[in-house]
């Protein structure tokens, strides 16, 4: 058992105490040592390496407990840029095993970053499609396979068969790791291990504030909604609101324009909410450097929450997606912001009867009829009367039509040089 979790929290004055007191305390539930008949509760060799430090190390991950920072050892990133140079641009294929080893080398990355999930995702996605290919291949060509599959879904009276169907499931899974089929690697997959070897290679610090890894209460909220024909969000903490018409281009691939999609061409509400929730995003990050400028008390890791009416767009802001192309490459634009901006987003889902401002600020220009103008805005919700109106970037915009429009995939290590500003209408 280990016995030093409790070290890292305590004071030198008090460490040696504290240690006796954890012994003792593992000593009376585990009871004391007599080796003649037990083995002792304590792992020595452990406990006498063991470092009493403010900060812990342990599998691969590096606890500062002064900073608040959690982090890589350089050991795991020197074995994650080991594999990743097996993976060069004249490799081709994979096969299970090779894509498993990659995958579990990644997914420290997950536990130590924010972002890190939005690329950890698709190269998942690859190990689900390897396991499904092997398994259907393995029911066209061997035999061994197809008996194995129907001991496992024959009846169970027996615990005898109970035995026999948990000896075959073993049996098929290990047919199923084993089997050698190759697979191509895409271009998206490609793409994601470039930008992991460019981090590992470049001077980028692989830490992350604790406080943008555990559940806790938002420093800002931001609201935002779309429809068909424009978006709209506001946040009266950071006092902005914004109004985005969308282009002839991307209205006229919408569901209510193509009623079927054509190879892909379809721009669903999905993918109009989400990219809500990253202009909400931008604006919050211009808002909170503008407020940071004119010495404004701002906690040192801001956390931004962004409310959405669209289960799938708060979905894919915190977990990420794994089959909309255009969703992952909008990710990808999500992740370039917290890679270079610092600033933690949260996403929520709010019911739409709730949402009622950045849903009147969406659709308040398709009323021909209706005064377009923030005065009338103010009007109906005297809360805006407060904020300043946010206009995108032609850089961010540029990039996120490039996206929805040509499936571009941004490189999230690039820099994006301005967000936006705060202006008049």
């Amino acid at each position: 058992m280990y016995v030093d979790d409790n070290l890292i929290a305590e004071i030198p004055a008090r460490m040696k105490q504290a240690m006796a007191a954890s012994i003792e305390a593992l000593f009376i539930l585990m009871g004391f040592p007599e080796p003649h008949k037990r083995r002792i509760a304590i792992c020595m060799e452990k406990f006498i390496a063991a470092m009493c430090s403010y900060e812990k190390q342990q599998l691969g991950i590096r606890l500062n407990t002064r900073a608040m920072v959690v982090g890589m050892m350089p050991n795991k990133l020197a074995a994650l840029e080991k594999e990743l140079l097996h993976w060069h641009k004249k490799r081709k294929s994979f096969n299970i095993r090779q894509v498993a080893t990659l995958t579990g080398e990644i997914q420290h990355i997950c536990s130590v970053t924010t972002w890190g999930k939005y690329m950890y995702m698709d190269i998942q996605h690859s190990v689900a499609v390897a396991l499904a290919g092997n398994s259907i291949s393995l029911k066209a060509t061997s035999v061994r396979y197809k008996k194995l599959e129907q001991c496992i879904k024959a009846e169970r009276i027996s615990s005898d068969d109970e035995l026999k169907a948990h000896f075959a499931q073993s049996h098929k899974a290990k047919m199923i790791w084993s089997y050698s089929r190759r697979y191509f690697i895409n271009p998206s997959f490609r793409k994601n291990l470039n930008t992991l070897l460019k981090l590992l290679k470049s001077d980028y610090k692989w830490k992350t504030p604790i406080a943008f890894l555990i559940p806790r209460e938002p420093d800002f909220t931001a609201d935002g909604n779309s429809s068909l024909i424009a978006a709209g969000g506001y946040s009266l903490q950071l006092k902005f609101w914004w109004h985005l018409e969308w282009p002839k281009e991307v209205q006229a691939r919408n569901i209510r324009e193509m009623k079927r999609d054509k190879k892909g061409k379809l721009i669903s509400i999905n993918i109009l909410e989400y990219i809500t929730v990253i202009l909400n995003y931008a604006a919050s990050i211009v808002a909170i450097n503008n407020l940071k400028e004119t010495g404004a008390q701002i906690p040192e890791h801001v956390l931004v929450l962004i409310k959405a009416d669209n289960t799938a767009a708060e979905c894919w802001a915190k977990k990420a997606s794994s089959s909309s192309v255009i969703g992952k490459a909008l990710m990808r634009l999500q992740a370039a912001l917290m890679i270079q901006y610092g600033i933690g987003i949260n996403a929520a889902y709010i019911p739409g009867e709730l949402n009622t401002i950045p849903d009147y600020i969406s659709r308040y220009k398709e009323d021909t009829n209706s005064i377009c103008t923030f005065e009338h805005l103010k009007q109906v919700f005297p809360s805006l009367t407060c904020c300043c109106c946010f206009h995108p970037s032609r850089e961010l915009l540029s990039l996120i039509y490039n996206i929805v429009l040509n499936t571009h995939t941004l490189d999230p290590t690039e820099q994006i040089k301005k967000l936006g500003q705060f202006g008049a209408e």
